[in-house]
């Protein structure tokens, strides 16, 4: 790879850097405009159009946690030029939708709902057996 830019040939414009293979055709005559794009906390809702098979790169940080739709549908966050987020996309017109969603709420919750069922059984489980040493003791 630093060969590719020690030569001057990468063109981010036209061209992207993944961190997996993916095999696609090349085509010469690609193009593809943003008609929309909207940002919101945690979320980012594009409408595209291209006509041909790409990639959209969104120059946003690639960071765990985030998800992303085409047109109602998951579909996998590549990593693009070491830093950004990219979506395969097929020709025509697209609307995706990026949004985030940490792992560490999600963790927390799930934890805490756990603990509260352990709770809940060990309460339970205190209160059948003082009820049951006062039947004993009262017969």
């Amino acid at each position: 790879m630093g060969v590719f830019f020690a030569l001057g040939r990468f063109n981010p414009l036209r061209q992207v850097l993944l961190t997996e293979p993916v095999e696609m055709k090349q085509t010469k005559n690609f193009s593809g405009q943003v008609e929309k794009i909207e940002y919101g906390p945690n979320r980012v809702h594009i409408e595209t159009s291209r006509n041909e098979e790409g990639f959209l790169v969104l120059l946003g940080t690639y960071f765990p946690g985030w998800k992303v739709e085409v047109d109602g549908k998951p579909q996998h966050i590549h990593r693009a030029n070491y830093f950004y987020r990219a979506v395969r996309l097929g020709p025509g017109s697209h609307h995706i939708k990026f949004s985030y969603e940490p792992a560490g709420p999600r963790m927390g919750l799930t934890v805490s709902g756990v603990t509260l069922m352990l709770l809940l059984l060990a309460v339970g489980a205190t209160y059948r057996s003082r009820n049951g040493r006062q039947r004993v003791s009262a017969a």
